[in-house]
């Protein structure tokens, strides 16, 4: 987190001048004394370089160059210290850095470099003490929301800490909670819906959506993908909001992932459904809503993938595992000879 120019300006013990127009926003990345007429190629840009011109030639010329190559590299000011070869800040200085738009302060012979180095250093390890507490304390509010609410929790405490849109969504695109905007909720889930499932990785990524641009981070559990946590990226996120994306999705997977005996029951329960469907073709719609605990929807075709196998318990295990980690909605039930696969049509190619 950089340091702001005006507040080291403001330090009245160093005694620091501003000669040219410097900008509130204008921000110190290091302060780096270096003595040379050239120091661009130990520059990385946002410093605050500090000189007593040692090196400096007394051309105007050469002097205007010299700035024209601090204000190149990308500096974020130039402090140049007096009463050491030259008693004042050269004019030629003072008026290129004024039409570069680079501001200058000039030191006095007094202050020493290494304290306006160490101030900024001070301040820098201080801001950077204060982030990770802030960090830290919303990594606890998040988690204690979680465990409070749920997923709601999850998202609502996320898009408070971060200021920005969040929608969650479990392993079938089906939102799980929005932090502001429903109809951003919406927009993903279309969004989604137009993309083969073949095609998707359960990675980071970017999605344009109708109401703005977001950033999908994966849910992967330990046997399957578990869904999406979507977080909107209009500005780019801070390394500190990195940070409790990240928890928030650590967190989000623990809330998601069931154990090994809950999915064994989920397909049980399945096959159950699909045996109960055909053999009371047509069924009634109760029935038939059963399906959508397991991700299908209402209005959706399905269709019925038959898998011929000598050995349908070792095909079915193969089947379910491939299945859920894709988050593709499906039911399943062994057969004499072979397998049924019951999914939604959309999603026959990627099955």
């Amino acid at each position: 987190m950089p340091v702001a120019l005006a507040w080291l300006i403001a330090q009245r013990d160093l005694s620091l001048r501003v000669l040219t127009p410097a900008s509130p926003e204008v921000e110190v990345e290091w302060a780096h004394a270096i003595e040379l007429e050239d120091p661009t190629p130990w520059l990385a840009g946002g410093e605050l370089v500090l000189t007593t011109g040692l090196r400096l030639p007394r051309g105007r010329a050469e002097q205007t160059a010299y700035v024209d190559r601090l204000a190149g590299a990308g500096v974020a000011a130039l402090a140049f210290g007096v009463g050491v070869r030259f008693a004042s800040v050269p004019r030629a200085v003072v008026e290129q850095c004024e039409r570069r738009g680079l501001p200058l302060v000039e030191v006095p012979l007094p202050t020493p470099f290494i304290a306006v180095s160490q101030r900024v250093a001070q301040r820098l390890a201080r801001d950077q003490q204060e982030a990770l507490q802030r960090v830290v304390k919303a990594q606890q509010a998040i988690t204690r929301r979680s465990l409070q609410d749920g997923p709601a929790g999850l998202v609502d405490s996320l898009a408070r800490e971060l200021g920005r849109e969040v929608v969650l969504l479990d392993e079938h695109d089906r939102p799980l909670g929005w932090g502001r905007s429903r109809a951003l909720a919406q927009a993903l889930v279309a969004r989604l819906g137009d993309r083969r499932r073949s095609n998707r990785t359960r990675s980071t990524q970017r999605v344009e959506t109708a109401v703005g641009p977001l950033e999908l981070q994966a849910l992967t559990g330990r046997t399957a993908h578990r869904g999406w946590l979507a977080v909107g990226i209009t500005t780019p996120l801070p390394p500190d909001d990195r940070l409790l994306l990240n928890h928030a999705v650590a967190v989000a997977v623990l809330l998601l992932d069931r154990p090994r005996e809950v999915e064994q029951a989920r397909a049980a329960v399945g096959g159950t459904i699909l045996g109960l469907l055909l053999e009371h073709a047509p069924s009634s719609p109760e029935m038939v809503r059963h399906l959508t605990h397991l991700g299908f929807t209402v209005d959706s075709a399905v269709r019925m993938v038959w898998c011929r196998s000598t050995d349908a318990v070792v095909l079915a295990d193969a089947v379910q595992a491939s299945l859920a980690s894709a988050g593709i909605p499906h039911v399943l039930q062994s057969a004499e000879g072979g397998l049924m696969v019951l999914v939604q049509d959309r999603d026959t190619e990627a099955v």
